[in-house]
Parts: structure tokens; C-alpha cells; sequence
């Protein structure tokens, strides 16, 4: 790789320590793997802006930074700046991957018989996540709701009347594939009598 170029950009540092948990740093930008692909995605081509003219709303510092590599290649084709708005949304995907992550972690633990607390300790401990960071409290009210929308979404299902399907397999049962209502207009694209 021909001079990779390093780039450097403000996280939480709770995010900090959850990146370097599962990357080094820094780590190379790539198509493969979530964050490295969401970083590669995020990238833009420099434009030309007066930094007199940037307002402090289009700063952003989270009190940590994280760097990683960007090839020449990738450069070309995507630029080498991470925007604000882009530097903020990586924040907020990263964390709701924090919190995927710790539910599922939590959730494994307790059906091993472990307590929902002692579970959500072992998790801040995994990551070394200090209670300034996030708060054990927070982790566990954002755990409980979570739970009861999942439990809502399972007992709620939205019944859907599809008006067309497409299916690209043969279908086993003898319900027709289309609405009946549909039929002469598929006959004018060809399809059925």
C-alpha cells in the first residue's frame, strides 16, 4: 500500500474504548466489517471552506479521538475528510452497536442464570467502561427498554395485504401467486392467460 494517509476523528470515550477493544489503532479503512465500511462510506473530497466561516455548531469534539488509515486508492475514489455531520453520525451508529451488543451480552447471561445487574457490570467491566462514561444506571434503564420493545414488536404483528407478489421460487402451496384482480393486467405484460 503506497503511503496510507492517517486521519483523525473526535469519539466519545466510551466509543474510544470499544473501538480499540476490537481494532487497533489505527485501523485501516476497508469495505469489509462495519465500522471500517461505514468510516470508508463517511468519507468525503475536500472542499475549499474559510475556517473563519465554520460556526461552532459545525465543531464537534467528544473529548477523544480515534485515527485509522486511508489508502491512496480510496482517497481517489472517496476523498479524505470526515464532515461533521458524518463525525456525529458514526458516534451515534457506534453507540447503538455499544448498546446491540450489551443487550445480546446481557441477555446470553441471563439465560445462564446470572442477574441482570451482575450482567450488566461484567459487560462495563469487558470494555472497562468507568461510571463517568456510561452509567450503570443509563445501561440498565436503556436494557429494560429495550426489552419491552422487542417484546411489543413480537406481540404486535401488522397484518399486510400484499396486492402483488413477486416470487422467485415455486411456490408449494395452492394459493395463487397473484391477486386475481390483477390478472388481466399481467396479461398485458405477458404474464399468465
Amino acid at each position: 500500500m503506497a503511503n496510507p494517509i492517517l486521519i483523525r476523528i473526535s469519539v466519545y470515550p466510551y466509543i474510544r474504548k470499544y473501538l480499540l477493544y476490537h481494532y487497533s489503532e489505527p485501523f485501516f479503512v476497508t469495505e469489509r466489517g462495519y465500522v471500517p465500511g461505514f468510516l470508508e462510506n463517511a468519507l468525503e473530497p475536500v472542499t475549499k471552506v474559510d475556517p473563519a466561516k465554520l460556526k461552532k455548531k459545525d465543531r464537534v469534539e467528544y473529548g477523544e479521538f480515534i485515527g485509522f488509515y486511508v489508502g491512496a486508492a480510496t482517497v481517489r475514489k472517496r476523498g479524505n475528510v470526515v464532515s461533521s455531520h458524518n463525525v456525529k453520525l458514526f458516534n451515534e451508529v457506534v453507540a447503538d452497536l455499544i448498546h446491540e451488543e450489551m443487550f445480546r451480552f446481557i441477555t446470553q447471561l441471563k439465560n445462564m442464570g446470572c442477574q441482570v445487574d451482575d450482567s450488566i457490570r461484567s459487560f462495563q467491566e469487558m470494555y472497562e467502561f468507568t461510571e463517568d462514561e456510561l452509567p450503570f444506571e443509563n445501561l440498565k434503564r436503556w436494557y429494560y427498554r429495550e426489552r419491552e420493545r422487542i417484546q411489543m414488536r413480537r406481540e404486535v404483528k401488522a397484518a399486510i395485504d400484499p396486492q402483488f407478489t413477486l416470487n422467485f421460487f415455486e411456490e408449494k402451496n395452492d394459493a395463487p401467486a397473484v391477486n386475481e384482480q390483477l390478472g388481466a393486467q399481467m396479461s398485458l405484460l405477458g404474464f399468465g392467460g
